[in-house]
């Protein structure tokens, strides 16, 4: 039983896959039909975070703020920092401060949420082992075929993510 009130579904793939172009596409339909959508992206790399240029959060967060946040009327930003990167469990707890009703989680291979896994190649299928996989996408036919799951075309997307909002929302728990 998921704790969230709100439905989380991840978005899956190796990098170039098209998550973010599939992301964009969901939150649009599903913002069309009246859901509030947030989204959260796993940053898989040991780099830094971008952060806004020279702005006085960002003065705030390099002179050693574990926190600097910055609101206008109509925005939030927040920069968190610190030796421990926040749990899932924590970030969860953020996002259900917010009025939201989906999130769409980019990366986050492990973690235990209803998954669209997106493939690029043969050697791809390994995301398969993941669990809570709900549809997989590929733009070469023949990584979709004799697969349990629901499938997709990301060559036709028009086509495929109305379909798969309502596959997403077959998942909201009532």
């Amino acid at each position: 039983m998921r704790q969230e009130s709100f439905l989380v579904i991840q978005v899956v793939g190796y990098k170039n896959a098209g998550k973010t172009t599939l992301i964009s596409e969901l939150i649009s339909c599903l913002t069309a039909r009246n859901y509030r959508v947030a989204t959260l992206k796993h940053h898989g790399h040991e780099s830094s975070l971008q952060t806004v240029g020279n702005t006085d959060s960002t003065k705030h967060h390099q002179a050693g703020a574990f926190m600097a946040g910055v609101r206008s009327s109509s925005e939030f930003l927040m920069h968190i920092d610190g030796a421990q990167p926040l749990t899932m469990k924590q970030i969860m707890t953020i996002y259900a401060m917010m009025d939201i009703d989906i999130l769409l989680l980019e990366g986050f291979k492990q973690a235990e949420y209803p998954k669209i896994v997106l493939l690029r190649e043969e050697t791809d299928k390994t995301l398969l082992q993941l669990s809570n996989i709900i549809a997989i996408g590929a733009k070469r036919d023949n990584l979709l075929q004799n697969t349990i799951y629901e499938t997709f075309s990301l060559n036709d997307l028009d086509k495929a993510v109305p379909r798969l909002a309502d596959l997403c929302l077959a998942n909201k728990e009532i």
